[in-house]
């Protein structure tokens, strides 16, 4: 859905991955239990081999107070191959987003390594500096 460095650039920081959380519905709709009221948004997470970020967005009436229908949505972190109910909070979602947008950013660096004479073919060395083949030769 978003490219490597637009997903970078969305969680940024904690109120930049808060709003990506708030703003789910931009994830697209997964499923939807019409009998429940339930609808269901999924986000594919990268670098989790199959991780996905779900909420879950029903409606209910409050007990007291306030009248009419109120949307309550339950976030949950799903990453293995059957469904678990758990669901997980908005800061435990935070913190794990941010673990992506490390992952995703480290990723980005390394494909954007280029020497210093700007060539993009390159060989690290020890103190991993990064070089092509001729300034390797000239350090050598």
């Amino acid at each position: 859905m978003f490219t490597t460095q637009e997903l970078i650039e969305l969680l940024a920081n904690n109120e930049k991955r808060r709003e990506f959380i708030q703003n789910y519905k931009v994830w697209g709709v997964w499923f939807t239990q019409p009998e429940l009221d339930l609808t269901y948004y999924k986000y594919d997470l990268p670098n989790t081999n199959g991780g996905k970020l779900i909420a879950m967005e029903h409606l209910y009436e409050p007990y007291y107070g306030d009248s009419g229908v109120k949307t309550l949505v339950t976030y949950y972190l799903h990453s293995s191959k059957y469904f678990k109910p758990n669901a997980a909070s908005e800061s435990e979602v935070a913190a794990q987003l941010k673990d992506i947008k490390m992952s995703l950013s480290k990723e980005q660096k390394k494909r954007d390594r280029q020497c210093r004479c700007g060539s993009r073919s390159f060989k690290l060395t020890q103190d991993d500096e990064t070089l092509c083949v001729d300034c390797l030769a000239q350090v050598a």
